[in-house]
């Protein structure tokens, strides 16, 4: 996925490579109406920045995350993405995606860092006693009792087909 950045606005422009992107080149600033210029970047570009100084990193790794799995789910399928929100009188939660492995609905969590609570994570596989749970971030390969941790750039990997 990509990003195309005006000033502190940012759009999700889709696309698997810098070909599929038209008439956006990566990198390139783009002007769409004569006046403003557009600049297109990988999504990742902005996820392992060290001196980004966009508050919205977060939503910047769910979609990463999320056109990832979509690029890599079955072709033949119409590709969806589930979440899980529970409003409960003072304490909600929200688990970001989740996805079917193995006949079992398995929630996804996505942070942007390598640090971050899974409180909805946890509240998820407590409640509908799942087996697994899982991070993706920019942490490598690990696993928190029923946590499994997996890094951004492995995402396919959560896919069979």
């Amino acid at each position: 996925g990509y990003l195309m950045v005006y000033e502190s606005m940012v759009s999700a422009i889709w696309g698997q490579s810098p070909d599929q992107l038209g008439p956006y080149a990566t990198g390139d600033r783009i002007s769409t109406d004569g006046w403003s210029e557009y600049s297109v970047v990988p999504l990742s570009d902005y996820l392992v920045a060290k001196n980004i100084d966009m508050m919205n990193k977060g939503n910047i790794a769910e979609t990463f995350a999320g056109v990832e799995l979509i690029k890599y789910s079955n072709l033949y399928d119409k590709a969806q993405l589930f979440y899980w929100h529970r409003e409960k009188r003072g304490s909600s939660a929200e688990v970001d995606y989740l996805i079917e492995q193995d006949g079992h609905v398995v929630p996804i969590e996505v942070k942007s860092g390598s640090t971050g609570k899974m409180q909805s994570l946890n509240l998820f596989i407590d409640a509908k006693k799942s087996s697994k749970g899982i991070r993706i971030s920019l942490e490598n390969f690990s696993q928190y009792c029923k946590i499994y941790v997996v890094p951004l750039y492995a995402i396919s990997d959560l896919i069979q087909h």
